[in-house]
């Protein structure tokens, strides 16, 4: 068969797996199985560069990669460039450099695009040191995963992951909320994005440093927490040490607390001190429309059970004159039993996530912040057909969405019963291929 190439990523005592270049399969995770004794030449090594070409297992009849021989390094491109664009920094990278920990995370939309001007990376003015690193500025359906993304407000936003080791001037030095232009860059080896080649285009504008500040208890450790942030983009840490008026012991998390921020001077990290309770409201993180609008579903939410977190339903609707997409998840329905199909009429308010807001509008993406809450299905005509002792049944017509919606799950349903038997089916053969 036809020569293709690819980079090995597993090795066992007998036999490895290639990811293959440009397409190709064998296993669920996007790897190809090779034995041994199919090695044309010498043994390779993890990341090697590879060739081989595709054939059948005699014994199982999975597809295998064959005649697999090791090419000099650099034979194979390694990355290649998506495009250049304009982000907000959600995430302050802090892992060290020889790491090459990917810690950092940037939002970014793909229609964001940079100034017209470009340039050369530039370096920023030098910092003692990074803030405190805490997750990106909240907001349900938002991913750490590099190149993931999420339906909201008039735009997707995306994330791009990156590290320190990716910034070239040493001196650089990103916080949250800071605005940069950078590359998107795609790894063919491990099919992953990341960013590089930056360049500073505005600082955050973050509160002064000493004044007091309002905000909420995040996570509690056994002698530290975090704080979340009412103006910052990243959380805040604290030490127990540092609280006045309250006993560790009563901190739960969500309370209410006005704090102070200040540089460490042993560690050059930002923490909250002079840590007291403030009035139950006072922190305000989000606002809620006192009006309350119509939409129709396009995406149905999936509740997800265990630690996996929902799959954000989508609802498009008319704000301020103009359409949009709103995401909403299982909290934001106003009854968690009852969620809305593609193609049915719901009514719902309007929450902005305050921070995220000015994150969006600071790349370009005014409404990003905004997601729908109280989501409940509007009233629709029907008749009652059947009443029994204590339940009964009611009929009512359904739109041609609604019925479009219908068969595609239906679709769905039997496509993934269908895939769940033939992974089955995989999963019963005994032991891994043996070579030809």
């Amino acid at each position: 068969g036809a020569e293709r190439l690819g980079f090995v990523v597993g090795l066992k005592e007998s036999y490895g797996f290639i990811r293959p270049l440009g397409g190709g399969r064998d296993n669920r995770d996007g790897t190809m199985f090779f034995h041994f004794s199919s090695l044309l030449g010498e043994a390779p090594r993890m990341h090697s560069e590879v060739a081989y070409e595709v054939g059948t297992d005699r014994h199982t009849g999975k597809t295998v990669a064959q005649r697999v021989k090791v090419l000099p390094r650099g034979t194979i491109v390694r990355e290649e460039m998506v495009g250049r664009f304009k982000g907000l920094v959600a995430r302050a990278a802090s892992a060290s450099r020889t790491s090459e920990s990917d810690d950092g995370a940037i939002e970014y939309s793909p229609a964001a695009a940079p100034p017209a001007e470009g340039g050369p990376p530039e370096g920023g003015a030098p910092e003692a040191g990074p803030e405190a690193a805490g997750p990106p500025a909240g907001g349900e359906g938002s991913t750490a995963g590099g190149g993931a993304g999420r339906g909201a407000g008039r735009g997707a936003v995306r994330t791009a992951r990156y590290g320190l080791h990716r910034l070239d001037d040493p001196r650089m030095h990103l916080a949250e909320g800071d605005v940069v232009e950078f590359d998107l860059v795609r790894s063919k080896e491990g099919g992953f994005e990341f960013a590089r080649n930056f360049k500073l285009l505005q600082k955050a504008e973050r509160p002064v440093d000493g004044q007091r500040e309002l905000g909420a208890v995040a996570v509690l450790k056994q002698q530290f927490g975090f704080l979340k942030c009412c103006e910052r983009q990243g959380d805040m840490f604290f030490h127990y040490s540092n609280l006045e008026g309250v006993d560790p012991a009563d901190l739960r998390p969500g309370m209410d607390m006005e704090f102070t921020v200040t540089r460490d001077p042993g560690s050059g990290r930002m923490n909250a001190v002079h840590i007291t309770p403030a009035a139950p409201g006072s922190a305000v993180f989000e606002e809620v429309s006192e009006a309350t609008y119509e939409g129709e579903v396009v995406s149905r939410l999936v509740m997800n059970k265990g630690y996996q977190p929902d799959t954000a339903g989508l609802l498009v609707c008319t704000l301020e004159g103009q359409t949009c997409k709103l995401p909403f998840s299982g909290p934001d329905l106003q009854d968690t039993r009852i969620n809305p199909r593609v193609g049915e009429k719901v009514a719902f308010r309007v929450a902005t996530d305050r921070k995220r807001e000015r994150a969006g509008a600071a790349i370009g993406r005014v409404g990003v912040g905004r997601r729908a809450v109280e989501v409940a299905l509007l009233p629709r005509p029907g008749k009652v057909a059947t009443v029994k002792n204590t339940y009964g049944f009611i009929e009512y017509e359904l739109t041609e969405e609604e019925r479009a919606a219908l068969k595609l799950e239906a679709e769905a349903a039997r496509a993934a019963r269908a895939e769940a038997q033939a992974a089955k089916a995989s999963e019963e053969q005994q032991g891994a291929p043996a070579a030809e």
